[in-house]
């Protein structure tokens, strides 16, 4: 990533990935997306953030999965300094 602004989209609907990406990256983003909680871990582990926008819920056919709130708690857990959005 050469920008010095750097955006995590953790939200699994195209939809949605296309409009946050959209608008981030016209607010001097740099933006990456990740589709599952398992590419969320490997981008935070892989690059500096300074924004994340997660979806709680990355499986709309099963609501009680959460695996963006388990994105959530390993940027609490890791103390990474970063702003993080929730939306659903």
């Amino acid at each position: 990533m050469n920008s010095s602004l750097y955006a995590l989209i953790v939200e699994d609907l195209d939809f949605w990935q296309d409009a946050l990406s959209e608008a981030l990256a016209e607010a001097g983003y740099q933006v990456y997306v990740a589709a599952s909680r398992a590419e969320a871990l490997e981008a935070l582990a892989r690059n500096k953030f300074q924004l994340a926008v997660i979806d709680p819920v990355l499986d709309d056919t099963n609501r009680r999965n959460r695996d963006g709130l388990h994105v959530l708690q390993h940027i609490l857990d890791e103390e990474l300094d970063m702003c993080v959005v929730l939306v659903t």
